[in-house]
């Protein structure tokens, strides 16, 4: 069995919320916290960037479907800027990613993040990753129906299920309402 799926079997990343929130508390630097629990935080987005300097961390954000509010876009514009380096990232995989937050400022984001609607919870490892569709979902003349409904209702069924938090690296879910199912355009 290899280290990550020791650590696993030792402690579901699910269960990491609570020293995550410790180690944010007393600022406990990079160095100090076990490999095991910097691995287990990627079930909540969290992520540790090493080679951007000591203590630094990025949040991954889960976009279903793709969408995103004007409201939610200025939120993360807001946080980037206040808590991280001011740089945001867009993914390919429909995710938005913030860089360069200290530990102490991730549940302040995440906090933050939840009030419009957002969360970066399962973005990464063992996890769904992402729900999407085309990015012309709902607009598309050619679509028999629009996917985005449906990314919601799926993300619903495994967001913060341990059964559906265990699967193959970098597990993603595309759904197309069109026929010949194109999910790029």
């Amino acid at each position: 069995m290899n280290k990550v799926e020791q650590w696993k079997y030792e402690k579901h990343g699910l269960d990491v919320w609570p020293d995550l929130l410790g180690y944010a508390q007393r600022q406990t630097p990079m160095d100090a916290i076990d490999d095991a629990d910097l691995e287990r935080m990627k079930w909540y987005g969290v992520f540790y960037r090493k080679r951007d300097g000591e203590g630094t961390y990025m949040l991954r954000i889960r976009l279903t479907a793709g969408e995103l509010s004007s409201a939610q876009a200025r939120e993360i514009a807001f946080i980037a800027y206040e808590l991280g380096y001011g740089i945001i990232d867009l993914t390919t995989r429909a995710n938005i990613q913030l860089q360069g937050l200290s530990l102490a400022n991730v549940p302040k984001a995440l906090e933050r993040l939840k009030a419009v609607g957002l969360t970066a919870q399962q973005t990464g490892h063992d996890n769904i990753r992402t729900v999407y569709c085309p990015p012309l979902s709902g607009v598309d003349a050619d679509e028999l129906i629009d996917a985005r409904s449906l990314c919601r209702d799926v993300t619903e069924l495994f967001l913060g299920d341990r059964f559906y938090s265990d699967l193959p690296r970098k597990f993603n879910i595309g759904i197309c309402g069109k026929p010949g199912a194109s999910l790029h355009y």
